[in-house]
């Protein structure tokens, strides 16, 4: 009698965490790094709400900068996926050479890899949260 009650418990508090959003959550601003090849390092800081749209600055060490939109974003079962154009695209439908980043979701923090546009695999990144003030 007493397990079923334990399995209705559990059943009952896992439905009430999945009910109020218990998943990540991406808005915010985030601190980013990465490579591209060996050794084609790059900063990456995004700043977004919480549909996971808004904005990135892209920075090599050579102290070119852009501003890049970011596009087809999504959030999947602790993972993200989001492309932007280092060539300087501003906007999504002017896109002419897509990065895609993926990664997996921790706690303040994401890793994964980068994609060309034939799904090769070209790079690394991982960020970081930026603590609200």
């Amino acid at each position: 009698m007493i397990p079923r009650l334990e399995t209705a418990l559990l059943t009952t508090a896992g439905a009430l965490l999945l009910a109020t959003g218990c998943g990540p959550v991406i808005k915010g601003t985030w601190d980013a790094s990465g490579h591209t090849g060996i050794a084609d390092a790059f900063d990456l800081d995004l700043k977004l709400d919480g549909d996971f749209k808004g904005s990135a600055q892209f920075a090599t060490p050579d102290g070119k900068g852009l501003s890049v939109p970011i596009c087809e974003s999504s959030l999947r079962e602790n993972r993200v996926r989001f492309v932007i154009d280092t060539s300087g695209a501003t906007s999504c439908a002017t896109v002419k050479t897509p990065l895609a980043f993926s990664g997996a979701i921790g706690e303040d923090v994401i890793a994964g890899d980068i994609q060309n546009a034939a799904g090769d695999k070209v790079g690394i990144w991982r960020a970081y949260r930026v603590p609200a003030k």
